[in-house]
């Protein structure tokens, strides 16, 4: 398999793939620069696209129509892409092809950055045939599920909205308070991110637990 594009992405997936295979992650990077020094790929170039039958692309949105405009007749007629853009459908993408060559919806659930720094990440396609091959590609380095381009979409629009909301409410109530910049940084960059993997788990701290239970009486008497 060949990964292309090596941004926050797809050094994600590089980092996660070297953690569970021997081999290196053959990648092609517009600039080759950003590649080297880099002991876990091989670097690969356009004359090569030839001999990769499964391509999966960690490119931004805006970089798909310049990279098949100039790049698909060097892929195999066969050759199945998998997209990994959130912004872009299948009614998107699939007219950037040629012959019989097929798009296949690979979307991230979550955010790049945090999946580069844990080296986990999870992954959904349409069908259990294309997790299996997914998978089967990736040595199982990945969580993959089923799930549809679409509520990808809306589950990560959803928990970046609520997200951001947050923390715009977080910096309206420190203000005129006697809380620093770099307090405020300091509990941002921590605690919306260890809270929400303690109510993934149930193992909220004592001062969570408590504030939860307020809230659930408050609902009970309101009720």
């Amino acid at each position: 398999m060949l990964v292309v594009g090596y941004g926050r992405l797809g050094q994600a997936i590089v980092g996660i793939l070297t953690n569970h295979q021997t081999e290196r992650v053959h990648v092609y990077n517009r600039t080759k620069d950003k590649l080297t020094g880099d002991h876990n790929v091989n670097i690969i170039d356009p004359q090569s696209f030839k001999d990769y039958h499964d391509v999966l692309l960690a490119i931004p949105a805006h970089a798909y129509e310049p990279f098949f405009s100039m790049y698909r007749s060097f892929f195999s007629s066969t050759c199945r892409f998998y997209y990994t853009a959130t912004a872009l459908l299948h009614s998107d993408v699939h007219t950037l092809l040629e012959r019989e060559q097929t798009m296949i919806p690979c979307k991230l659930l979550g955010h790049a950055r945090v999946a580069l720094q844990e080296r986990e990440a999870v992954f959904a396609l349409q069908n259990d045939q294309q997790v299996k091959r997914f998978n089967e590609l990736t040595s199982h380095a990945f969580t993959v599920i089923e799930g549809d381009e679409d509520a990808v979409r809306m589950a990560n629009t959803i928990a970046t909205e609520e997200s951001l909301r947050g923390l715009m409410r977080m910096e309206e109530r420190v203000s005129g308070t006697s809380i620093s910049n770099e307090m405020l940084r300091a509990v941002q960059a921590q605690i919306p991110n260890g809270i929400a993997k303690a109510h993934l788990h149930h193992d909220h701290g004592h001062f969570a637990r408590s504030l939860l239970q307020q809230w659930n009486i408050r609902g009970d008497e309101d009720e």
